[in-house]
């Protein structure tokens, strides 16, 4: 594991100093700040992401029926500012000796992005972040009771991303932080 860790950091080393080298030789940073892009990301740029959360926050330890899955759709204000809209599904059963405790947890919300293409010379690589407000709904069934409940909760959902182009209109990307079910999520984002 220690071979494939220091193998895939120099590769990666290699490859960001061969970008910086040709960003340097091209003129990328002698442009002002208004006037470069790496291609990365544009102003009314439409993407379409879906993902999976690796690590459930869904509220209880048991095991994952479904998810959580995520979708988000962002659009290009400016040349280095993206508006979106998320959304995600999760279920998790915990059972006990007694009774079996199925939660469904809805999260949906907006996030305004920054993406550093401006500034990072690399235009297979688009590194971002983002914030914004949304909601958890999250319906509790309690099996021996025939009980059940549902509350709402209004969440702060932030994240680091970032994802790399294989072609035009295909990526893949991976976000940690918070988004009100998981702090890391893989998944492809389309380019429409």
């Amino acid at each position: 594991m220690k071979r494939i860790s220091i193998t895939l950091f120099l590769l990666i080393t290699i490859v960001f100093a061969g970008e910086i080298s040709f960003a340097q030789s091209s003129g990328f940073y002698n442009n002002s700040y208004a006037n470069r892009n790496s291609g990365s990301f544009q102003k009314d740029i439409s993407l379409i992401s879906a993902g999976f959360g690796l690590v459930n926050t869904n509220g209880i330890n048991g095991n994952a029926l479904l998810g959580p899955f995520y979708v988000k759709y962002e659009y290009g204000i400016l040349d280095e500012i993206g508006i979106s809209a998320f959304g995600g599904l999760s279920i998790v059963s915990r059972n006990r000796d007694y009774y079996t405790l199925t939660r469904t947890a809805i999260g949906f919300g907006v996030m305004g992005h920054y993406h550093f293409n401006k500034l990072i010379p690399v235009h297979q690589l688009d590194v971002y972040a983002g914030a914004g407000p949304g909601f958890k709904v999250r319906y509790d069934n309690y099996s021996r009771y025939h009980d059940s409940h549902a509350n709402t909760n209004l969440i702060f959902a932030a994240q680091i991303g970032a994802r790399w182009y294989f072609t035009k209109e295909f990526a893949a990307f991976a976000e940690m932080g918070h988004n009100g079910m998981s702090h890391l999520t893989l998944g492809a984002t389309f380019r429409l």
